[in-house]
């Protein structure tokens, strides 16, 4: 009878260690899951043109059709409307919380099994302060208007299986001709 118990000790011992090193192995993947989306939304967002030089052909895009935008002011804040929000794409006007403060544009999108967020804000250099939901009134990419800033705050978050993954990024509007202006050592002299 004693050597029996101590064989299910032994073996119960055994599966706590199998599980754990399961579990450990899930939460490992979560968390290159949640950082893998992360990457990818950032680097490819960083490849596209803060702001299209052209407004688009149409008075006002088509609501739900999750079309990815030609540049990153008409992805991650295309407007500073409530009455255009959607339920995975929405500007807060008023209110807001600490996560999504008022002034800010919300995008959330599930790639895989990952849940991503991205708050964007107008932000202007270079004392970085943010542009108040005011200052915005109304203003919608598909105007034609030049962007409120150009600067846009975000703060991306990915969630995987509860593993939460945080980066904050700044993208700027380059003015045409700046990068080589800079090649040239710049300013003319």
């Amino acid at each position: 009878m004693i050597a029996t118990v101590v064989l299910l000790t032994t073996v119960a011992a055994g599966s706590g260690v199998v599980l754990t090193c399961l579990a450990g192995r899930a939460q490992t993947e979560a968390v290159g899951a949640a950082e893998g989306v992360l990457q990818q939304d950032v680097e490819r967002l960083a490849s596209l043109p803060f702001s299209a030089a052209s407004p688009p052909a149409v008075a006002a895009p088509p609501e739900g059709t999750g079309e990815v935008a030609r540049d990153v002011v008409g992805e991650l804040f295309p407007h500073s409307r409530s009455d255009r929000n959607e339920e995975s794409r929405y500007y807060v006007d008023a209110g807001g919380s600490e996560d999504e403060p008022a002034g800010s544009f919300v995008t959330r999108v599930r790639r895989g099994d990952v849940r991503l967020t991205r708050v964007a804000r107008f932000v202007v250099a270079p004392d970085w302060r943010v542009l108040a939901s005011n200052a915005l009134d109304g203003w919608a990419v598909w105007y034609g208007d030049a962007p409120p800033a150009g600067a846009l705050a975000v703060h991306f978050t990915a969630i995987a299986d509860g593993h939460r993954r945080e980066a904050k990024v700044v993208f700027l509007a380059v003015r045409p001709g700046a990068v080589d202006e800079c090649r040239d050592g710049g300013g003319g002299g």
